[in-house]
């Protein structure tokens, strides 16, 4: 499976939650209902992306 996943676990787990939590909110018709609501919500994990990824990145990284 380290063939076709590369790089860390811990990305591959964020954004698997990332799409639980956009998934959810889609059924739910919140980008709808309460846009506002949305679009923080997405602001907000985006960030939370960015900045897991940023912060875990490391020199010697191999890609």
């Amino acid at each position: 499976m380290s063939i076709f996943f590369k790089g860390p676990w811990l990305h591959w787990t964020a954004l698997l939650i990332v799409f639980f939590i956009f998934s959810v909110m889609g059924f739910y018709g919140l980008h709808i209902r309460e846009f506002s609501i949305f679009l923080l919500i997405v602001l907000l994990v985006s960030l939370g992306i960015v900045l897991l990824v940023g912060l875990s990145y490391r020199q010697d990284y191999r890609q």
